[in-house]
């Protein structure tokens, strides 16, 4: 699985002060019966670290479309974008707040991160973006 907040490193929930840390883990999702109509199939396991709080997600690219497309980054649900797509919910994943049972919900995206140049939508735009 791809991971990414533990203890004592960035990613999703890091950051200074009183802010949990959280523990990031993208699976296959491809075991599941909604994985034969979907194209998109990642489980998603978020942990705070702290308490021990944590959920599961399965996503597929209806799931994930608006939340992309807000940004103009719906092109990384083809296939040869899987490994940026990973990385983006691994910065952006988190648990609900104030609810009794936690949930996997997704930060907005930041500007910055779209501007990555992996994240790109070509080649030569994300070449480009890269190397300035």
């Amino acid at each position: 699985p791809a991971a990414a907040g533990a203890p004592g490193e960035g990613g999703a929930g890091a950051g200074g002060g009183e802010e949990p840390k959280l523990r990031v883990e993208v699976y296959d999702g491809s075991d599941c019966v909604q994985a034969l109509f979907h194209s998109t199939n990642l489980r998603l396991r978020v942990t705070d670290i702290g308490s021990g709080r944590s959920a599961t997600r399965d996503v597929h690219e209806g799931d994930l479309e608006g939340w992309l497309d807000e940004v103009g980054t719906g092109h990384l649900l083809c296939a040869s974008r899987e490994a940026d797509l990973v990385e983006v919910l691994l910065q952006h994943a988190t648990l609900s707040e104030g609810t009794p049972t936690p949930s996997v919900i997704f930060d907005g995206i930041r500007e910055e991160t779209r501007m990555q140049g992996r994240y790109a939508a070509g080649l030569l735009e994300s070449a480009t973006l890269t190397s300035s």
